[in-house]
């Protein structure tokens, strides 16, 4: 069933999106500091994350697909919330990430004609959270541009 998250984390320097700005594919440092968040917000430990049209239209795919009454609600705003609260004891200068991620299973994917995420990555397009970029093997850990390494994410396009 297809997941919808949002996310927001400290951007390390092992952290996916550091890779890939060190790496020249991202050409401006990820993130914001959390006290510039924080003014910009009035201090307020959330953030509403707009959804672009393309994204909403994925979201809006995988919920007719599904049948998801939430995920068809989501599809519908401009914007999400997510939350900063467990961000409290991090110093105003850390720099964060923040976003939102869709998740589908491997049927979802291919029903929608999106990439299969269980295939190894693509030495080529995909950055390794360690570092480097992934061996041409097939027993390589799944990708790359999933923040903190939390779930497998797509590869960049060729």
């Amino acid at each position: 069933m297809a997941t919808f998250t949002t996310y927001a984390e400290p951007l390390e320097p092992n952290h996916a999106q550091m890779k890939l700005y060190e790496m020249g594919t991202l050409t401006r440092l990820p993130g914001e500091w959390l006290g510039d968040v924080l003014r910009r917000t009035g201090g307020v430990y959330e953030i509403a994350f707009p959804l672009t049209p393309e994204f909403r239209r994925d979201i809006r795919e995988a919920a007719e697909l599904a049948s998801d009454a939430e995920l068809r609600e989501i599809a519908e705003r401009s914007a999400v919330p997510v939350s900063l609260e467990h961000l409290r004891h991090l110093d105003p200068l850390t720099r964060i990430v923040f976003g939102a991620r869709l998740w589908l299973t491997p049927a979802e994917s291919e029903r929608l004609g999106r990439p299969r995420l269980e295939l190894p990555p693509d030495p080529r397009t995909t950055v390794l959270v360690d570092g480097g970029t992934a061996p041409d093997v097939q027993d390589v850990p799944m990708g790359a541009i999933a923040p903190s390494g939390a779930r497998p994410a797509r590869t960049l396009p060729p």
